[in-house]
């Protein structure tokens, strides 16, 4: 049974009552009748999860155009669920999933349900269902039988990301350990509490009891076998055990601009799974009472927090593919901090991005972000947040692309108080060709791979054009001085410019920047006229998106600052 043609899709998505809290969950429908199995998806951990989270959407929707319901979610203190990052360990995975799962039963009246479990996922189902939960038919991908062979994995990958740099300031920094004082090792920006540690240490899929599944699918990650000790338990537990390879893990996984869905695994599974089982009548989807709500904006998708007589409106912005709990959930976890001070907000996802419409994978290189679409996206959120009586005084947060489109914002919106950019290239895109020395510029200006730009695509001229009358202009400014104030409105050509016409507008900016970010060195040299406040993040170098822990304790500071500035602005003007 397939998707009817034209038909598409139904989805259910929003928060889920659990054990565990309140869950983010999507539930997936097929356009016709279901097949009576049910799938549902258990994402990896941290960095994986985030990175590979628009993919199991389309993974999801796959399924459910072949006919098998299918849910999706986000871990208890993950993504947008409820629940502290720290305190994540597999009792509230294991209680969530067995929620899940008998929500996802009732909710579509299919008599089996197949869970599918993926890194530390698959140790979360088979926790799940040695502690009761119901489940049919469970396939593992790159999942191990011991725990400590994770543990292993997630120490290393911690250690990748803590490798010591030159700091901005006079001083080397020191080299910084992925383990924090309480314990928690943070791995690219996402914590493994202590507990969950202690828990993988001692897991071990051979002492569980797993009687209740009757078929199991183990696949390899990538061209490494299955685990022969997990294959073991399942069989000896009475289970059904089909073996294979499991290729496209590490490409879903990578990075969320880069994830592709695994169309090999997908197929497979879809193969595996029982073509038809009985059928009962379907309830209704549970709906949790959280503070905050999803809103459909057009192809955008927005989250809503709304507290009690709010005073202020922050707007996150994405971080280039990075879904809308932000950078290492920066973004949600400051939300819901702030929400206790007074300040609504709202986290995006731009078209193509996380919950948004568009493609399943992003089809452009990183300058795809800094499309001139996202310009009025961005801004269309603002009247959105009016629409929803919020108040129309805004701060806007954003790193990289988004920390451009925070600030191109501001110099068009009146509404906006404040501004947060953190390790953004350039506040103007494209950047000048030689956001350098005047010399510099100059020699730029007259190599010929500059002008042989030209000569490319149309796409290629356009850019080599807006580039070239930035770099032309900033020369001119040199020469007989920058327009002066009360002079005709000319969009700024360089970061330096974009400050000063924000200053002017009364708009308070703040900027960080961590070390070895290709933007240091313009602002290292801003003028003296530029009174922006920068912050130089002291920590490992090449972090883009603040995962040590370090730097991101830093960045919890400039957020926090900020916020606080911003809601002393708005109450003083009022």
């Amino acid at each position: 049974m397939g998707a009817r043609e034209g038909v598409p899709v139904s989805e259910q998505v929003g928060w889920v009552p659990t054990r565990s809290g309140a869950v983010f969950a999507a539930l997936h429908l097929p356009p016709a009748g279901p097949r009576g199995t049910a799938v549902v998806l258990v994402p990896p951990f941290g960095w994986e999860a985030m990175s590979s989270a628009r993919s199991l959407r389309a993974w999801a929707r796959r399924l459910a155009e072949a006919g098998y319901p299918a849910v999706r979610f986000h871990a208890p203190g993950s993504g947008d669920s409820a629940g502290e990052s720290t305190e994540q360990d597999l009792d509230t995975w294991s209680a969530a999933l067995t929620d899940l799962v008998t929500h996802t039963r009732d909710a579509t009246g299919c008599g089996r349900v197949a869970v599918v479990g993926l890194g530390l996922g698959g140790l979360a189902a088979l926790r799940a269902v040695h502690d009761g939960c119901a489940v049919e038919d469970l396939v593992l991908w790159a999942v191990p039988a011991k725990g400590r062979l994770l543990l292993r994995e997630l120490r290393a990958f911690a250690a990748m990301t803590t490798e010591p740099g030159d700091a901005p300031s006079a001083e080397p920094a020191a080299p910084s350990s992925p383990l924090d004082a309480d314990g928690v090792l943070w791995v690219h920006g996402y914590p493994v509490g202590t507990c969950l540690q202690d828990q993988l240490a001692r897991f071990d899929a051979e002492t569980l009891d797993l009687g209740g599944v009757q078929r199991a699918l183990v696949l390899g990650r990538g061209t490494l076998p299955s685990d022969g000790k997990l294959v073991g338990a399942l069989a000896a537990a009475g289970a059904d055990v089909t073996t294979g390879p499991g290729p496209g893990y590490d490409e879903l996984t990578v990075e969320p601009r880069l994830s592709q869905l695994p169309t090999e695994v997908v197929a497979r599974v879809l193969e595996w799974l029982p073509p038809e089982a009985p059928l009962t009548e379907p309830g209704s989807w549970p709906v949790a009472a959280v503070a905050e709500s999803q809103v459909v904006h057009g192809p955008l998708s927005v989250v809503v927090n709304r507290p009690e007589d709010p005073v202020l409106t922050v707007v996150f912005v994405g971080a280039g593919a990075t879904p809308r709990p932000g950078p290492n959930r920066l973004w949600a976890e400051a939300a819901r901090r702030w929400a206790g001070w007074g300040v609504a907000s709202l986290r995006l996802d731009l078209y193509g991005l996380g919950e948004a419409d568009g493609p399943d994978a992003w089809a452009n290189g990183p300058e795809g972000f800094y499309d001139e679409s996202y310009r009025s996206q961005v801004r269309s959120v603002l009247d959105l947040a009016v629409r929803e009586g919020l108040p129309a005084r805004f701060l806007l947060v954003g790193l990289c692309s988004g920390g451009l489109w925070s600030a191109q914002t501001a110099l068009v919106d009146d509404r906006v108080v404040g501004v947060v950019v953190l390790n953004t290239n350039s506040l103007v895109w494209p950047p000048p060709l030689a956001p350098l020395s005047p010399s510099e510029r100059l020699e730029h200006l007259t190599r010929g791979s500059t002008w042989r730009g030209l000569l490319r695509s149309p796409a290629a001229r356009v850019d080599a054009v807006r580039r070239t009358g930035r770099s032309l202009r900033l020369l001119t400014d040199r020469v007989v001085g920058p327009p002066k104030a009360g002079s005709a409105l000319r969009s700024p050509a360089d970061t330096a410019q974009v400050l000063r016409a924000l200053e002017r507008a009364g708009v308070q900016v703040t900027v960080a920047v961590s070390p070895g970010e290709p933007s240091l060195p313009d602002l290292r040299r801003l003028p003296p006229d530029v009174r922006t406040r920068i912050h130089y993040l002291d920590g490992p170098i090449g972090a883009h998106t603040l995962s040590p822990s370090v730097l991101r304790a830093q960045a919890v500071e400039v957020l926090d600052e900020a916020a606080r500035a911003a809601l002393e602005a708005v109450v003083a003007r009022t």
